[in-house]
């Protein structure tokens, strides 16, 4: 309950920051977009670069965000992804899961054909087929840019919520997921 609290209390504030920012230019610029994504998914302990042809020849995922504000502003996502797993057996299998990622992000330069920019936030991930399987919140921090005004495209690092991270590297040796993403904003 107390974490339901937080996220709503979090939702709010960052709502009502992105549309309360200044608008004192004379043209009428877009404060909210939607849209559609699509990417990719690889675990960071990958080495070899045939087990990240395997992971990527497995692992999609398809969803819908949207976007409230310009420069600060507010991102919240649905993914449904899905998941390549191999068993001991030799035989491969898909596993399920719904992602939804709440980002808050700062546009850090817009030259008019391509914008970058970076978000941070949370995401959570549950597991579609397997009812004993809790759902769970992991961190995400990405870069991306927006081009031509409606092509999106995104790099985020999701990683868990229980690691101890004094170092860069604690993170990538305790695992994460490198998110790889295109959308297109409407």
């Amino acid at each position: 309950m107390k974490s339901k609290f937080i996220l709503l209390s979090i939702l709010l504030s960052v709502t009502t920051m992105t549309f309360a920012q200044d608008d004192s230019s004379t043209t009428s610029e877009k404060n909210f977009w939607y849209g559609f994504k699509f990417g990719l998914d690889a675990s960071s302990k990958t080495t070899t670069f045939e087990s990240i042809q395997d992971q990527l020849k497995g692992n999609y995922q398809i969803g819908a965000f949207m976007q409230f504000g310009r420069k600060l502003y507010f991102q919240p996502e649905i993914y449904y992804a899905s998941y390549s797993v191999n068993s001991d057996s030799g035989s491969t299998s898909s596993i399920g899961f719904v992602k939804a990622p709440l980002l808050v992000g700062l546009q850090l330069f817009d030259i008019g054909l391509v914008s970058a920019h970076i978000n941070a936030g949370t995401t959570y991930v549950k597991q579609l087929a397997n009812t004993e399987t809790s759902s769970y919140f992991k961190w995400t921090i990405g870069v991306g840019a927006n081009v031509l005004g409606f092509i999106n495209a995104d790099i985020r690092y999701l990683f868990n919520n229980n690691i101890d991270v004094t170092e860069v590297q604690d993170v990538i040796t305790n695992g994460g997921t490198v998110n790889l993403t295109v959308g297109l904003r409407l």
